[in-house]
């Protein structure tokens, strides 16, 4: 319970006037003072015990006499409410109880609260506070433990009333409250974890990582072989979140060990699904699809629908990077279905984000848009502050596709600088897979090193397969920026193998092709970029991504032009813009129509090159493109210089 110092001087004034009341009214004053600023008449007739008509008539006294108000505006939320209309009062007539007086009051306001409003979540807090209170005043008394024993379920319940409000910050303290009066230590782990995942959700990984080992310590020295195993898993998540994946497929196969002597239950279905996903961005396919069948088998089994969804989102996963992009779709569709029906938000969010990441490879830009921008508000109404980062991540990786820069660089600019949440890595290398093109094209080098260097810090030498074609993808394009294009070429050679042997054809895959073709055309050997889009291509047609088939088009319009052909190289130009003008990516429809007029330019065909040549020009200006505005420029003045 806050306190006011007050004066010694103005203590003795109020104190002289609170003598002036009659005994009831000064009684009634020194009751409501343990309730709080403001309080309801229901309240306090328990506390006091007086009848309806005695308590009436000495609220009206103290209304008249201005030491209590009464809400009667009728908007608001406190209609009915009393008040007093001076903090100092109140703290005076609190003064006047003795401390034992005050524990019995305390005590009795949360038992009637609790019995009062039972299911009513929102007061729960205040029973926390009114328990917590009693035992500071008693700390020693004979009650002290059970006192001790409702303060903690009170608080513990107030950090779970926080959570489910977003509150992440707040539930944390109050599950910290909690843990420091918990004595039994099953309990006091259960506390150290709940504390863990709110520290993790409001971005704080080191602490969130702190608590959880301590979590699993405790139930393993407790015996809690189950809650060991999901606490451990909890853990792995994280870690795989700090890009420690090796570590986290460690704890996952040690827990799911542990499990599989036990008879099967939710905890080993929770682990497995984990242990699937993991295996896949571990880059092992056939391990992560054997894993994912049995998670689907035990969450039906058992009815899990929240693992369910988590399963059916991991295959969806797995399916688009071996070729069966509907299928995918239908099952994360699905998966975020099954989240939103049973209310698991957490689930939701994955599934958010990995359809907008499904509908986004397959060149829907706006859809992906949409479902970025709710992920992003359930993600801010829950307070899940990674996920907020995460997919304003997404929502500025879809508005540099669609060619909107300027907001995608507000769009990402809510993700805070590491080094003020230290730990979490994951949305900041996806933040700058979408920046780092940006600053290259825009030609602001220092940007683009800065956050490739940052990039290269955050995820170095990892073993997961999406960091090493985060890092592989920014890689080339920093090198083709600089003007290394055989660089630029050998990085986004690695890059798409490395994407299409474990993720498919995805965000990387496209930029990264794009990168060679620009790269090996710089170069004047088009040919070095060949065995790397005969691998794409033989894959089966409705694998392919059509924006990829027009990375394969332009490369074929100018490798043709390259070997001096002419035969065939409009058609590839013109299949190629068709494309990029289908899915609504103007950049790279911007740049095809650059080549196109500068082979045009060659052929002798000025006209219909300068009207190319205009719509490229207005599109990189509108993109603060300097590069490639300077690239425009050398063919006017080539021209200029040929009389044309």
């Amino acid at each position: 319970m806050d306190t006011l110092t007050v004066p010694e001087t103005l203590q003795s004034l109020i104190a002289a006037r609170l003598d002036g009341l009659s005994d009831g009214e000064r009684g009634l004053l020194r009751d409501a003072s343990v309730l709080g600023r403001t309080f309801g008449k229901e309240a306090l007739a328990a506390l006091t015990g007086r009848t309806p008509s005695e308590l009436s008539e000495l609220l009206a006294s103290l209304t008249r006499k201005e030491l209590l108000g009464v809400d009667s505006d009728p908007r608001s939320p406190e209609l009915g409410q009393y008040g007093f209309l001076q903090a100092l009062v109140r703290e005076v007539a609190y003064q006047t109880l003795t401390k034992k007086e005050r524990k019995a009051r305390h005590l009795a306001v949360a038992r009637f609260l609790q019995s009062d409003w039972p299911e009513e979540e929102e007061v729960v807090q205040i029973v926390a506070s009114h328990y917590l209170e009693a035992l500071r005043l008693a700390p020693d008394a004979p009650d002290a433990p059970e006192v001790r024993t409702q303060a903690q379920q009170s608080l513990s319940r107030a950090g779970e009333r926080a959570a489910s409000l977003g509150a992440s910050e707040e539930a944390r303290r109050y599950f910290e409250r909690a843990l420091d009066l918990a004595h039994e230590p099953l309990e006091q782990a259960r506390l150290m974890l709940r504390a863990g995942e709110m520290a993790w959700d409001d971005g704080r990984a080191d602490e969130a990582l702190a608590y959880g080992e301590r979590a699993c310590q405790l139930f393993e020295s407790e015996g809690g072989v189950r809650a060991a195993a999901r606490a451990s898993a909890r853990v792995a998540q994280w870690l795989w979140n700090q890009d420690r994946i090796d570590e986290a497929l460690q704890r996952m196969e040690a827990a799911v060990q542990v499990l599989s002597r036990l008879p099967p239950d939710e905890s080993l279905a929770e682990i497995v699904t984990e242990l699937g996903r993991l295996y896949f961005f571990h880059g092992d396919r056939e391990k992560a699809l054997e894993q994912i069948e049995e998670a689907l088998r035990l969450a039906e089994g058992f009815q899990l629908p929240r693992l369910l969804s988590q399963a059916l989102n991991t295959k969806s996963v797995i399916l688009s990077a071996i070729g069966r992009p509907e299928e995918a779709l239908a099952l994360v569709r699905h998966a975020l279905a099954l989240a939103e029906r049973h209310g698991d938000m957490e689930a939701a969010l994955r599934a958010y984000n990995n359809l907008a990441v499904e509908v986004r490879a397959a060149e829907r830009h706006s859809e992906a848009l949409e479902l970025s921008e709710r992920g992003l508000a359930l993600a801010r109404r829950l307070g899940i502050r990674a996920w907020e980062w995460q997919f304003a991540a997404q929502i500025g990786l879809t508005q540099v596709e669609m060619g909107e820069w300027d907001e995608a660089l507000r769009s990402v600019s809510i993700v805070p600088d590491p080094d003020e949440v230290p730990g979490s890595k994951w949305p900041f290398s996806a933040t700058l897979i979408g920046t780092v093109g940006i600053h290259v094209h825009r030609g602001d080098m220092d940007a683009a090193e800065r956050s490739f260097r940052l990039v290269q810090e955050l995820i170095g030498d990892s073993h997961d397969a999406q960091a090493r074609a985060t890092v592989g993808l920014l890689r080339a394009m920093v090198l083709l920026g600089r003007g290394d294009h055989r660089g630029a070429l050998a990085a986004a050679e690695v890059t798409v193998s490395l994407s299409l042997e474990v993720l498919g054809f995805d965000l990387y895959t496209k930029h990264a092709l794009a990168c060679s073709v620009t790269a090996a055309a710089h170069v004047g050997d088009l040919e070095s970029a060949r065995e790397l889009f005969e691998l794409v291509e033989s894959r089966p047609p409705g694998e392919i991504p059509l924006g990829t088939k027009a990375q394969a088009a332009r490369f074929r319009a100018l490798l043709a032009s390259a070997r001096g052909e002419t035969r065939g190289i409009e058609p590839e130009f013109r299949a190629a813009e068709a494309i990029f003008e289908e899915i609504g990516t103007i950049f790279d429809l911007a740049v095809i129509r650059l080549e196109h007029a500068e082979w045009l330019a060659g052929q002798g065909e000025v006209g219909w090159a300068r009207e190319l040549l205009d719509q490229s020009r207005e599109t990189f200006e509108r993109l603060r493109a300097t590069p490639w505005l300077d690239r425009v420029a050398k063919l006017r003045l080539a021209e200029a210089a040929a009389g044309v």
